[in-house]
């Protein structure tokens, strides 16, 4: 993300430096050009967004602003990096699924998902669209339950099934070939993977004699052995997965529906959010339905203590609730136990968890780190249903509320917005547009959407609409308004603590420089100082240093490009 200086603005941010970056209180970082004020360029404002542990810069970092006057905020801010669409099950049931079988395919078999031909064309059909468009993120399911891609193998023991990980590295290649497409238009494409959905609790067990692997209240909700098991089972593909780069593991979508308080509920249906809810329960073997009022006095009748389980009707939005013996607290543990196995698999993980609104990703994060006693997730993200169908979950909150609830320094993302079915490519427009503008002014990094991009996603509406919401990646210094191919893409992983990559592109051949400075403007490392090659260009840098924020500077006979990065040890 990024906001405008004014021209006008003193050019010179570091003593001795020629064109530096300042980060100032709140988390903002401001980049100019080593030229002044006459022929400065693209200047801007960029958030960090660090994490907790990077609070202790701070008072340096707002020491080194204060030594540097005439810094306003302008407001624009770049959403284009974590926004595109969701690739859902929906699109993947049409090959069987995307990691795995789907119970949901044509017929009920299931397929072979991306390893099958046609698979894998529907699966690079869909990343070449995104990079048309100048999406530079994707959200796919990697199991909407885990009927899809576990089993059990002849001596009862849980484990993927087989289709599992040919069809993830089929992904991966797919993935890799795509961004290295991107980057030649000065993007780039990564990817988050729902580890779930919380549909692992639908009543239609694959395997009667193993109801954890379906089931109305699984074991791996409720059984730690089971769990233990199923966090097995997934550890080769949470390895794969979480290595990485530029892919975010989300544990699962809205896993508080799973186990939702009985008194969360009735305040629900109280204030008008529920509209024409009904109500499920099993009773000794009978099925006893209510709708309206009536499921006010069920509801009462589970006590304080009393779960229930929440879904939506996908034609009219209303709720439909069912008890459950499941608790918050099981459903807590299962995301534990799920976020330790990744830790175990893949220690560099990006991990998050798409809440069902902004309100409860505030509330569920900090009760879930709160109950381990450490940061679970990098990414805070959640769902926004604001249809006239479903009008769940309108957008409520701004960056500023989630500060004072102590996670404004995370990454904030918005995992699915869901825009209905607007009819024609005018009218998608006009709705993504009006997205991107809540989003950008609530000081969230990107939104990702859902249901208009199962099947009506139109990538001219969407390129048309993101593009008053981007920067530019890289502009000439003599043509201060003039994207150009050669570009600095963001370092990957990032933040990093064992090493990180620093890609570019170039549009012609010609001498390059590559180095790495401190916030003070010092240089701490040259990558590269040479005649190089028109084309794609990636640089290792190990970060055998202090841990801080770092910029690296990309100079080639017409261009200066910065960014930053930030190294934990």
């Amino acid at each position: 993300m990024g906001v405008a200086l004014r021209r006008g603005d003193d050019p010179e941010a570091f003593p001795g430096g020629s064109g530096r970056e300042v980060r100032v209180a709140g988390g903002w970082v401001a980049e100019r050009s080593e030229r002044g004020p006459k022929d400065a360029p693209g200047e801007r404002l960029e958030w960090v967004a660090p994490r907790r542990q990077h609070l202790r810069l701070f008072p340096l970092i707002l020491c080194v602003h204060l030594l540097v006057p005439g810094v306003h905020l302008v407001l624009a801010q770049d959403i284009s990096t974590y926004s595109g669409h969701h690739y859902s099950w929906v699109e993947g049931a049409r090959i069987g699924h995307d990691f795995g079988r789907n119970p949901w395919s044509p017929g009920g078999q299931g397929t072979e998902g991306f390893v099958s031909p046609g698979g894998r064309a529907v699966l690079r059909q869909a990343l070449a669209q995104a990079v048309e468009a100048g999406e530079e993120r994707l959200s796919f399911d990697f199991g909407f339950d885990f009927r899809s891609i576990v089993q059990r193998g002849e001596d009862g023991t849980l484990v993927l099934d087989p289709f599992v990980m040919p069809s993830l590295e089929i992904f991966l290649a797919e993935l890799d070939s795509s961004h290295a497409q991107a980057q030649a238009r000065g993007r780039s494409l990564g990817a988050d993977v729902v580890l779930t959905d919380f549909r692992i609790a639908d009543r239609q067990p694959a395997d009667p004699d193993h109801p954890e692997v379906g089931g109305d209240t699984p074991a791996f909700i409720l059984d730690p052995e089971a769990r233990r098991d199923l966090v097995a089972a997934l550890a080769p593909a949470l390895a794969r997965l979480g290595q990485h780069p530029r892919i975010t593991l989300n544990l699962m979508n809205e896993p508080e529906f799973l186990a939702f308080p009985v008194a969360k509920a009735l305040a629900s249906l109280r204030q008008g959010q529920w509209p024409a809810a009904s109500y499920v329960e099993r009773r000794a073997g009978k099925v006893v339905v209510a709708s309206g009022a009536a499921v006010v006095p069920l509801l009462e009748a589970l006590g304080p203590e009393g779960h229930v389980r929440v879904q939506r009707d996908q034609h009219t939005g209303a709720a439909k609730l069912s008890s459950t013996p499941a608790r918050v607290a099981d459903v807590d543990q299962f995301l534990i136990a799920l976020r330790e196995g990744i830790a175990l698999a893949a220690p560099q993980a990006q991990v998050t968890v798409g809440w069902a609104d902004d309100r409860s990703a505030i509330e569920n994060t900090l009760r879930l780190e709160k109950r381990v006693g450490h940061p679970l997730t990098e990414v805070v993200s959640f769902h926004v249903y604001d249809v006239a169908i479903n009008p769940w979950h309108p957008l409520k909150t701004t960056r500023a509320d989630f500060a004072k609830a102590g996670l404004g320094d995370r990454q904030l993302r918005i995992t699915e917005w869901g825009l209905g079915s607007p009819q024609g490519q005018q009218a998608l427009q006009e709705a993504m547009i009006a997205v991107f503008s809540k989003v950008q002014q609530a000081g969230f990094e990107g939104v990702l959407f859902w249901w208009d991009a199962d099947h009506l996603f139109d990538y001219r509406a969407y390129r048309q609409a993101i593009a008053p919401f981007a920067l530019p990646t890289a502009v000439a210094l003599d043509q201060a308004s003039t994207p150009v191919q050669t570009a600095l893409g963001p370092a990957y992983p990032n933040p990093f603590n064992a090493g990180t990559h620093l890609p570019y592109q170039l549009a012609t051949p010609g001498p390059v420089r590559l180095q790495v400075y401190n916030l003070a403007g010092q240089l701490v490392d040259e990558l590269v100082d040479q005649w190089q090659t028109a084309g794609a260009h990636d640089i290792t840098w190990s970060g055998d240093r202090a841990s801080g924020i770092y910029l690296y500077e990309l100079r080639t006979s017409t261009l200066t490009l910065r960014r930053r990065m930030v190294l934990i040890k």
